[in-house]
């Protein structure tokens, strides 16, 4: 794996460090090269693979002519020309006309320099130049250095000088490399100046692990910018520096032997954002990493980003199911159809037998009376008999032993059923998906211009402002219309009390995170979660989904070494382990990840409302029968009189 701050090819065929310096002679405008040009250049295929490269050369430019003419055979790659002096300034940033883009001028990063030397003994001189310029340390951690040489002549060298040029490149944090061309075989091999060790080409083992990793010169301080924010940054004693947490694990594995300063932005300290300051040590390069959650796509033209070590899915905080009165267990015992199908069979069997009974033969008087056969037939629906059935001809005979029978098998079920219902009730609709969100009339709601406290609660349920945008954004580019009406449902409320209000009502979700489909995300609310108690995840939909990383510096060089361990700790399980160990002091946050509210699952004994319903239909006939009871009076007095 690359790790690429600047891996530098510089070109130089003639140069002095300084005009008042003393160090590397430079070449004899009359020396001649003792290798082929182009077949070297063409055999470094590495070249192709950036976008930019600045050839550095002393005062024979004409000598840079072979250089040119092969690397602009590649159309993706440009090419700058620089003097020395370019390179010790830190000129990294090229500002000026960029080729083969007409009337365009922007600043862009190019740190990619080759280096040609005489021979082996130019080395030490030149590397006794760059380390004598004050900038240099800072510029070139982790940084590659490609060297070419034109003689040959390690025989010569002495063990010392060897070790003097491998010290450089072990003390400064770089690694150091060297093309050989074998006119005979034509062949180009690389020389590792840490090992000594030489490969062809680039065959080489990942060039990640730089001594100075694991043996970090305590000299040089690594410096975390986070604020509390649970499960990724923990605080166990504030005051001595000790936390826990996923990213703070993460982050002490690869930096274990490292000097490390905590810089630490909760709100609570400088009544700022923590994310505005976090960034703000990033572009003021008072940190080296920002924590605590950050997106992949969070400004990421502004700061560099690790490969991602976690995903996150981003849904919605629900109020869990409510339980259900016992009064609904009289409809609820059924489903709609069978109610709907027991009405068709009620009405057809009552009108059918009052149409036997009134084309039939012998005594029709039971049956003749429409009223009378309907108060049979519910008579006998209730499961309480019949009077009139010897009375009557077979075919009526028939059909009231076939409601009967029916009647009986339907009044099984429904008090079979009715009655567990009443000693366990259930529970309204689970909402698992937008759909079911939207159907129950629910909405979602933020938050503006709140103070800190419930505020910071807020901020933390959604993570960041450029949240709110990303959220919204989702729904409205989906294609499904829920999510259209979800974006259209966003409320906005001003203070605390709306807030809490909502909340209260059962008909505002929250905006949450779920993790690796199994761990709710949580941060240090304190007694705000009093207010989440019945609240669930909604973990069937996710709304959008992000990956979790590390933010360094633009151009960091630690950008690398966090984006392989980053990558190597969520492949390997690491990152899982961590999420579990550090939920396992935190079991009440399974609450969230209950459908239904815990409760005692034996039946319980039935109480006065439980049999409220029954009672209220007999107290509803018991009105209904006085009224007609009162209308009957009153029109028999006015017919008698």
């Amino acid at each position: 794996m690359n790790f690429i701050l600047s891996t530098m090819l510089i070109a130089i065929h003639s140069f002095k460090c300084v005009a008042s310096q003393k160090g590397i002679s430079g070449f004899n405008h009359e020396t001649k090269f003792e290798f082929n040009c182009s077949s070297i250049l063409s055999s470094m295929n590495f070249f192709y693979n950036h976008r930019c490269v600045q050839v550095i050369v002393g005062h024979d430019l004409d000598s840079t002519e072979c250089i040119k003419e092969t690397m602009t055979t590649s159309n993706n790659v440009t090419f700058f020309v620089r003097s020395l002096s370019w390179l010790l300034n830190r000129n990294i940033f090229v500002d000026e006309s960029v080729p083969n883009v007409a009337k365009k001028k922007s600043t862009r990063f190019c740190g990619h320099f080759l280096i040609i030397l005489k021979n082996v003994f130019s080395l030490q001189p030149f590397l006794s130049c760059v380390q004598n310029n004050a900038t240099f340390l800072t510029f070139f951690p982790f940084s590659k250095l490609y060297f070419m040489f034109v003689e040959k002549k390690y025989r010569l060298v002495e063990p010392q000088t060897w070790k003097e040029i491998s010290n450089f490149f072990y003390t400064n944090y770089q690694f150091g490399f060297a093309y050989e061309f074998d006119a005979t075989t034509k062949d180009v091999k690389l020389r590792d100046f840490l090992t000594l060790n030489r490969t062809h080409g680039h065959k080489i083992k990942s060039n990640l692990f730089h001594p100075f990793v694991n043996r970090r010169d305590n000299r040089k301080e690594f410096r975390l910018s986070f604020y509390n924010c649970s499960p990724f940054i923990i605080y166990v004693d504030e005051d001595n520096f000790s936390f826990n947490g996923i990213e703070y694990q993460l982050v002490r594995e690869i930096t274990k032997n490292w000097k490390i300063r905590y810089i630490l932005r909760d709100e609570s300290k400088t009544g700022i954002s923590p994310w505005i300051t976090m960034f703000d040590d990033l572009k003021n390069r008072t940190a080296d990493i920002a924590m605590c959650s950050i997106w992949i796509s969070v400004f990421d033209d502004k700061y560099d980003v690790s490969g991602y070590y976690n995903h996150e899915c981003n849904t919605l905080l629900i109020p869990k199911p409510k339980r259900l009165s016992e009064m609904t267990a009289i409809y609820k015992s059924l489903s709609g159809k069978v109610w709907l199908t027991f009405g068709l069979l009620f009405s057809a069997t009552g009108f059918l037998l009052w149409s036997t009974a009134m084309v039939g033969i012998g005594d029709r008087s039971a049956y003749v009376s429409l009223s009378r056969t309907f108060l049979e037939i519910m008579n006998i629906a209730t499961l309480h008999g019949v009077n009139t059935l010897r009375q009557q001809q077979i075919s009526v005979k028939i059909l009231l032993m076939s409601w009967i029978i029916v009647c009986s098998l339907f009044g099984i079920c429904y008090t079979t059923v009715y009655t567990s219902r009443l000693s366990k009730p259930g529970y309204t609709k689970v909402i698992d998906t937008i759909e079911d969100f939207i159907e129950n009339g629910m909405k979602c709601f933020t938050f503006e211009m709140l103070n800190f406290g419930f505020k910071h609660f807020i901020d933390m349920l959604w993570g960041s402002h450029h949240s709110y945008a990303d959220f919204q954004s989702s729904l409205s580019a989906s294609s499904n219309p829920a999510y259209h009406e979800l974006n259209r449902r966003i409320v906005v409320f001003q203070n605390n009390d709306e807030a809490k209000a909502a909340l209260a009502s059962g008909k505002f979700g929250v905006y949450a995170g779920l993790s690796n489909d199994k761990y709710f995300v949580t941060y240090d609310w304190n007694e705000q979660l009093n207010l989440l108690s019945s609240f669930r995840l909604m973990r069937k939909a996710c709304i959008f989904n992000y990956y979790t990383v590390f933010a360094l510096q633009k151009f960091s060089p630690y950008t690398e070494i966090f984006s392989h361990y980053a990558l190597q700790f969520q492949e390997h399980g690491i990152t899982q382990f961590w999420f579990s160990k550090v939920y396992r002091d935190k079991v009440w946050l399974n609450k969230f990840l209950e459908n239904y509210p815990k409760e005692n699952n034996e039946p319980t004994v039935l109480r006065f409302v439980g049999i409220s319903g029954i009672l209220l239909l007999l107290f509803v006939g018991h009105i209904l029968s006085t009224v007609v009871f009162t209308y009957e009076i009153i029109f028999h007095n006015r017919n008698y009189n």
